[in-house]
This record gives C-alpha cells, structure tokens and sequence, in this order.
C-alpha cells in the first residue's frame, strides 16, 4: 500500500536536517585508494593502479588502462557486480583523464549491465551508459555521468564498467580513471512550503538551505514543486549545482525559484545518492524580512520515512473568528504514484474522539490541507485559511501552530487498510 507524509500547522522549532540516502556509492573502492581492491580487469586490457588521483591527493591514486585490442571500436576496461533492486532508478558517473601525445584516439565510457542472478552470470538484461565523443582535451580530468536508469524487471546484481575505447584499429591507448560512482536514485521532501499571502496581512514564504556533503564532487540537485489542488503552479524546477561542501540559500523559493507565486504545497529534490550526501532544511515564516517573524522550521525527509501512520499531539485552537486568536490546520501528502486515501480522526485528552472522520484522497504526489478541526471538548470550531498556515509534503511531519496549547491528537488513517498519520 502507498504510504503518504503528514504535515501540520507548527510551532516554530530548532531547524532540522535530513539524513543520507542508505546506500549511497555501492562500489568498493570507489577511488582506488592504494590500489585496484574490488575491480576486476576486462580480458585483454592492461589495468595497473596509477599514481594520477582526480582530487591531487597523495593517499590516492587511480586506475590506468591500456587498450591494446587489434579492432577498432573495442571497449576495455575494468568492472564491479553489484547488486540491485529491480525497478529502481541507478546512475553512473567517473572522473578520466586521457594522456596527450598517443598514437591512437579514444574515448571513455561508463556502462551497467543488468543480470537476472546475483552474481552478474548467466540471465543478462538491459544496460545503460554513456560516453564521450572522440578525446580532444588531455592530460586534464573530465567527467561522464549518465542519467538515472530503471534496473530492468527481474534484475538482481549489475555489472559496473569504466573504459577506454579505442576508435581506430592497432595500436593502443590509455586512460585514467578515477571516483566511479554508482548508485541509486534519492529522493527528500519538504512537507510544506508556501509563498502566499493569508489572513490579517500575513506572507507565509519558505527559505530552502541546501548543503552538499561531498568533499570531491559537486552536486547537482532536481527541484519540484507540488501545489494545492486547484492552485497554478511549474511543477519542475531548475537543477541546482552545489560545489563540494558548499551550501546554496534559495529565499523564497517558491516564487523566487519557481515563479509560483500564491501557491502553497510540497518540494521534492532528487539527486544521485553516489555523488555525495545531500543535507536540506527550510523555514517557512510571516512577514518577511528584515522585521521580527514568527515561523516553522521544517525539515527534508527520505522516502524511507512516509508512514501509513502517524499520531500529531498538542492541537488546539481559540475558536471565534480569523481575525485574532490561534489554531492548527492540518496535512498529508502522497508521495507515491498511486492514489491514497487518507481519514483524519481528532481526539481529545481523555482519548474520547472529537467530531466526525475527515476523509480525502490524495492523488499521485499531491498534498492537502485540512483548515477547520474540532480543538476543544465543547466542539468550539476554528478555521484557518491555507494562505495563513500552510502544511503539507512528503514523509510524515508533525507540528503545531504558533501560541497553540496542547488539548487534543488527532489520528489518520488509509482507506485501504494502512494507517496513515494523524494530528
């Protein structure tokens, strides 16, 4: 069953950072730290570990290959098995470098190839990978990195290639290699986001704080905005570039990024998990600078963390009209690519439940709000316009809004049978 993230209106908390991808690079030595541990020459290639390194390291060095095959057009180099989930997306990227003055010319190339069984044998499936045209920059190190590829149906290990491939027959050529990376797909989450204006001359915007990790590569980042129902907003965003351990501040992302201005809704960054650790953390917050705010501190979440369900304490609201007072909205998004339903439940301290079930169904990567919850014993409603308290995203989030006193939880469930999250 789809699981789906959950979200609330929130109180202003310490800023919170996602954790990495589990997995990451799945290549054993990776930069060929004191050697070729873990790689596997191809027969016919000349493979010895080169004192050559990407970073100019003296731990390090790389892999060379010679290809010396009497055919033109014949790739040789040096590979790894891994294993791999079918269906999953997966990239491959490396550091080479070409040496001037060869006889003959080449190029350089990554490949995976998809096997049925575990230890890349018998059962061979699809494969990805890329390439350069013909070497025309040398003695200095370039980069090949692919985009992502689904591992084909059935696969369970894939065969991880870098080679030299020389373009005219006879002769031979060598090339460098260095900080292969491969790796799946890693998708975070901010559960809510907004550029919109709301009640009594609020502006709730979201300020979005990327770091990347990595201290040797850059890091290129895929932005998505997800809006309400109803609302217009781009939907794909630009791909940031983050050099290695370096942040990047977009402020106002949502409008000053995505030119989605009065929206409100979901952000997903989607990276290569082999390339380096993606930290990202966001504050949503009213007015705007430089005057006092009062705001939300949420955080990037893994797809790993969406639940089926989840329990918000400490919802509560003062009841009367919008023009003064506090209350909680509550939300759920659906990061997955089927429909889910999700139930929201209220229940008071005593544990006794509160008004009536709030049902909805999400569709594929679609956040919701819910304004107006029963907050008190004596059933007095609140209301809160999405312009004024915004919540929703991926992974399961809970907050509550500014001045809110503890009073009451609130549970979720799906209508298919999981449980989802609840505030």
């Amino acid at each position: 069953m789809p699981r789906i993230g959950l979200g609330a209106g929130l109180l202003a908390t310490v800023l919170l950072a996602a954790g990495p991808l589990r997995g990451q690079n799945l290549l054993v030595n990776p930069g060929f730290d004191g050697g070729l541990d873990g790689w596997t020459p191809d027969a016919g290639a000349s493979v010895v570990y080169g004192s050559r390194d990407a970073t100019s390291s003296q731990f390090s060095g790389s892999a060379l290959v010679t290809n010396s095959a009497a055919a033109a057009n014949v790739p040789l180099g040096l590979s790894q098995c891994v294993a791999v989930i079918a269906g999953a997306a997966y990239t491959i990227s490396t550091r080479f470098l070409i040496p001037s003055g060869q006889a003959a010319s080449a190029t350089a190339r990554v490949s995976a190839q998809f096997f049925a069984g575990p230890t890349c044998g018998a059962g061979t499936l699809g494969s990805f990978g890329n390439g350069t045209a013909k070497i025309t920059t040398f003695d200095a190190w370039s980069s090949i990195a692919t985009g992502f590829s689904a591992a084909s149906a059935g696969a369970q290990s894939a065969r991880v290639s870098v080679w030299v491939q020389k373009i005219e027959g006879g002769g031979s050529v060598q090339g460098s290699f260095d900080l292969v990376a491969f790796g799946p797909k890693a998708v975070l989450t901010i559960l809510a986001s907004a550029s919109i204006h709301g009640q009594n001359e609020t502006f709730f915007h979201t300020d979005l704080w990327l770091f990347n990790g990595s201290p040797v590569r850059p890091l290129f980042v895929l932005l998505k905005h997800f809006c309400f129902p109803g609302q217009a907003c781009t939907g794909a965003g630009p791909s940031v570039m983050i050099p290695p351990r370096s942040s990047q501040l977009l402020g106002d992302v949502l409008a000053a990024t995505f030119h989605d201005v009065e929206t409100a809704g979901a952000i997903e960054l989607t990276y290569a998990s082999a390339e380096g650790r993606l930290t990202a953390v966001s504050r949503t917050y009213s007015p705007s600078l430089p005057a006092p705010t009062t705001g939300s501190g949420i955080p990037a979440l893994r797809s790993d963390q969406a639940r089926t369900r989840a329990v918000l304490t400490g919802i509560a609201g003062s009841g009367g009209t919008l023009a003064a007072g506090f209350r909680s909205n509550v939300g759920a998004y659906n990061p997955g690519d089927v429909l889910a339903t999700v139930t929201f439940a209220l229940y008071g301290g005593d544990g006794g439940q509160i008004g009536n079930f709030v049902m909805r169904t999400l569709g594929p990567h679609q956040p919701v709000q819910v304004n107006e919850r029963r907050t008190s014993r004596r059933r007095t409603r609140t209301s809160s316009s999405p312009r004024a308290c915004p919540s929703s995203r991926t992974r399961p989030s809970s907050t509550t809004s500014p001045g809110t006193r503890s009073s009451s939880r609130e549970r979720t469930t799906r209508r298919d049978g999981a449980a989802a999250g609840a505030v």
